[in-house]
């Protein structure tokens, strides 16, 4: 039984492993795209033909009909700290996982038979809630500030020739606007299952 459980747990480790490089090597490959850029949409974008913001720049709109959204393309700053981000924390991470594999597994010889402090994963087990706080702390930035490149005041045009504008406000995502997106990202491929079909 005891060996069933090893190879069980070995097999769970080097899954964990490989998602981890996975993601690293994602992460990567996200930073090194050119021209990169974010979608930021919103309902007041829908059936709309462009955004100009109060610094004169001027977005076209592209619909998104299943989800009755338009969306600009803004610069991805906050996209490129997330990925830079995920490459150093998944990197220390790994390497932390890693450094509390050999500790375990060689704690007869560093612990003086009394002491127990080899025998768990110390340095994972700290790292672990550090790197869940600064994630929890951009997702929280993210949510409660406006993205770079766009104003909270802008115009939105209805038609090429500018023969209707209004004037709109927008505001951050905030925390409902974030898990909405999130579950569009993850289920977008599920097409009319997720979105229901039209």
């Amino acid at each position: 039984m005891d060996i069933v459980i090893l190879v069980i747990t070995a097999l769970i480790l080097l899954w964990i492993i490989i998602l981890q490089v996975i993601g690293i090597y994602s992460a990567c490959r996200g930073l090194q795209i050119q021209p990169a850029s974010a979608k930021w949409c919103s309902p007041v974008f829908f059936h709309q033909y462009a955004v100009l913001s109060s610094e004169c720049t001027f977005y076209p709109i592209t619909e998104d009909g299943p989800k009755g959204i338009g969306c600009i393309s803004l610069p991805p700053i906050l996209q490129r700290i997330w990925l830079f981000v995920t490459v150093i924390i998944g990197g220390i991470s790994l390497l932390f996982e890693i450094l509390d594999l050999i500790l375990l597994n060689f704690s007869e010889l560093l612990a003086d038979g009394s002491s127990s402090k080899w025998k768990r994963p110390w340095f994972t087990m700290i790292l672990g809630p550090m790197a869940v706080f600064v994630v929890f702390t951009l997702a929280v930035y993210q949510a409660i500030y406006q993205p770079k490149g766009i104003t909270s005041h802008v115009l939105v045009l209805a038609d090429s020739g500018g023969n209707s504008v209004c004037e709109a406000s927008l505001t951050p995502s905030s925390l409902r606007g974030e898990i909405i997106s999130f579950a569009d990202t993850l289920f977008d491929s599920w097409g009319c299952v997720y979105y229901g079909c039209v």
